[in-house]
């Protein structure tokens, strides 16, 4: 009677065990996902202003420095 409420328990413990195991891997797993969606997102606003960047630098002096003083 014993040895079978002691394998239940076991079982029941063992169970906890995987459940729990289970629930960290799968926040690990979101937060990866999270990492991953900023990492994604960063690229994409220095890819941008790499590009804003880059026409500026295109631009012709004199068409920059009226733009700047047409700005306030």
């Amino acid at each position: 009677m014993w040895i079978q409420i002691g394998m239940i328990g076991g079982f029941l413990c063992l169970l906890g065990a995987v459940v729990l195991l289970a629930s960290k891997s799968g926040s690990k797993s979101a937060q990866l996902e999270n990492l991953k969606a900023e990492l994604k997102r960063i690229a994409e606003e220095r890819a941008r202003a790499q590009r804003m960047v880059d026409n500026v630098h295109r631009t012709d002096i004199e068409r920059v420095r009226e733009k700047l003083q047409t700005t306030k």
